[in-house]
């Protein structure tokens, strides 16, 4: 009975977690599941409040069949993905993120395979419109050359990239964090302007101008100012 008891209220706690983190804390779920997803959170705290529901109705006719002692490991699994949760409160996606996630070099004067397709469609923008899309600078250089960009974006310097450059990057995801892939454009400073610090959120402004290296073309901003700014509520590029 009162193993019965304990997985029922297990169950119950997580359905209100669940449900915790779609009323309360969506800025929280924003770091794990793409928004469009919320309806499994939703979903997933409905059933668990009904397993629970069921588990508790069936305690008084349940029959101790096995030693209680045999029911701590299925509740300790149970419990597991708290110790998960635990460290994503304080895990963040960062360069060294961006570095295991994608096949790139940093340096510009390395064996570079971040490139532009050339099957990529054209996309036709006004030339007075400023680019805020971090995705279309990075995809589509060529034909925003000229552009001026407004960009919100994770830095990452690195030692291999001449003095007044540096990367500026976000994680694209399609469901969750664990799918996450940088998505990212160079950035030229003049010497005036300081290099941000690994990992700062900034916003760059400044003129789209594609850099052709070994006849590749990767995307570069000529930055203008930059600003630092703090994380947005939802990192993530959808």
């Amino acid at each position: 009975m009162f193993a019965k008891l304990l997985q029922g209220l297990v169950l119950f706690t997580w359905a209100v977690f669940f449900f915790w983190l779609y009323f309360v804390d969506p800025q929280q779920l924003a770091k794990l599941l793409h928004p469009k997803l919320w309806w499994l959170v939703v979903t997933g705290g409905a059933i668990l409040v009904l397993f629970a529901a069921m588990t508790l109705k069936n305690i008084r006719t349940h029959q101790q069949t096995k030693p209680l002692r045999w029911n701590w490991p299925s509740i300790a699994i149970m419990l597991v993905p708290v110790f998960y949760f635990w460290y994503a409160q304080s895990a963040h996606f960062g360069s060294s993120t961006f570095l295991s996630r994608t096949t790139t070099s940093p340096g510009m004067s390395s064996s570079l395979t971040y490139a532009i397709p050339n099957t990529l469609p054209q996309q036709q923008i006004d030339q007075s419109q400023t680019i805020t899309s971090l995705t279309q600078a990075a995809f589509f250089p060529r034909q925003l050359n000229g552009h001026s960009a407004d960009i919100l974006c994770q830095a990452m310097t690195n030692k291999k990239l001449p003095e007044n450059l540096f990367i500026c990057y976000r994680f694209q995801i399609t469901c969750c964090a664990a799918d996450a892939l940088p998505i990212f454009t160079f950035i030229r400073v003049p010497k005036k302007i300081a290099l941000p610090q690994n990992d700062d959120w900034v916003r760059v402004k400044g003129t789209i101008a594609p850099q052709t290296v070994e006849d590749r073309i990767f995307p570069l901003i000529h930055a203008s100012s930059l600003t630092p700014e703090p994380a947005p509520p939802f990192p993530y590029i959808y």
